[in-house]
């Protein structure tokens, strides 16, 4: 990883731009996110765009080669930034970068069903939770989206796992403070963040049955939000 750099990607063919949601990007700002880390989110988000074009018309101007190769190089880099900071972050810098490390693996890896597990998956999921609980509620405050991002990719992710059950009460309880009634809902928040529909919509409408099922019976619909 001493060598890797995206000094070449994304490549893109001339007077091709990639349209990148600017509003995790906010988020990240408002959360405090340190500058190193946003510019990796800014590059994921570049990553989204791109497999929402060449998903949606494959004959884009886009080559899936160079696509596949920016994924590897984005896993790469984030895998090298939680390495070298791990000991000055916080643990919702911890969460974010993790989850984008989840998210890019997720929508250029070729797993095609539910029941398909991925060992990255299961391990990057348990340090996710466990940064999770180690931040509060307040943290969370001016990125309410951000905080749903997180918790849905954590979701999908830990489908099949231990770690699936807290998964899902989490992203109950923050759908319930957020207001959001729907599986559509839900997908039009992660949206505004950024979000591979091919991917992963199917997902968050399986991982909405699993909301609504898990309600249905604890019976009653907890009123406190997450975490301390």
């Amino acid at each position: 990883m001493h060598y890797i750099s995206n000094a070449t990607f994304p490549r893109h063919p001339p007077g091709y731009q990639s349209k990148i949601s600017q509003h995790l990007m906010d988020y990240c700002r408002h959360a405090g996110v340190q500058d190193t880390l946003t510019e990796h989110v800014e590059l994921v988000l570049t990553l989204i765009a791109d497999l929402n074009v060449w998903f949606s018309d494959p004959s884009a101007p886009l080559d899936p080669l160079d696509i596949q190769n920016f994924s590897c190089v984005l896993e790469c880099m984030l895998l090298k930034w939680l390495r070298e900071n791990e000991t000055h972050i916080s643990p919702l810098e911890d969460a974010l970068c993790v989850a984008l490390l989840i998210f890019t693996v997720r929508t250029t890896e070729a797993l095609q069903r539910r029941a398909d597990v991925h060992l990255l998956h299961l391990q990057a999921s348990k340090r996710l939770e466990k940064a999770l609980n180690c931040t509060t509620r307040p943290q969370w405050q001016y990125c309410p989206d951000l905080l749903l991002w997180i918790l849905s990719i954590g979701a999908i992710s830990a489908e099949g796992s231990v770690e699936s059950t807290w998964f899902i009460y989490q992203a109950s309880l923050a759908c319930g403070e957020f207001g959001i009634t729907s599986a559509e809902a839900l997908l039009a928040r992660l949206h505004l963040c950024g979000w591979v529909s091919y991917k992963l919509n199917e997902a968050v409408r399986f991982l909405w049955g699993r909301i609504v099922n898990l309600r249905l019976e604890n019976c009653i619909f907890p009123q406190s939000c997450l975490f301390a």
